[in-house]
């Protein structure tokens, strides 16, 4: 069976040599993850929510916040992200 070749352009063979001569590496897992880690930082986007909570522990989170030099709504939102990521648990 005859082939039919098709011409590439300059810029496609370069592209075409590079992928038939380029070795693919396999990664570790922890690499994979941290190049997930940079790929959701870099696309993530922030969502506003609503939240509703006791006044008195939102008193408490805005004292912690103050003490942190931070505002309130960045130390929840922190906490949130930490939870998200395994590096907070929460108790049954």
């Amino acid at each position: 069976m005859k082939q039919n070749k098709i011409k590439l352009d300059k810029t496609e063979r370069g592209i075409e040599d590079y992928l038939l001569t380029t070795e693919v590496k396999k990664i570790s897992k922890t690499e994979k993850n941290k190049l997930k880690d940079i790929a959701d930082a870099y696309l993530q986007k922030s969502k506003r929510i609503t939240l509703r909570m006791k006044a008195s522990d939102l008193q408490k989170i805005k004292v912690k916040a103050i003490e942190k030099g931070m505002p309130y709504q960045s130390l929840i939102a922190s906490v949130m992200h930490q939870y998200a990521h395994d590096k907070v648990q929460i108790d049954k």
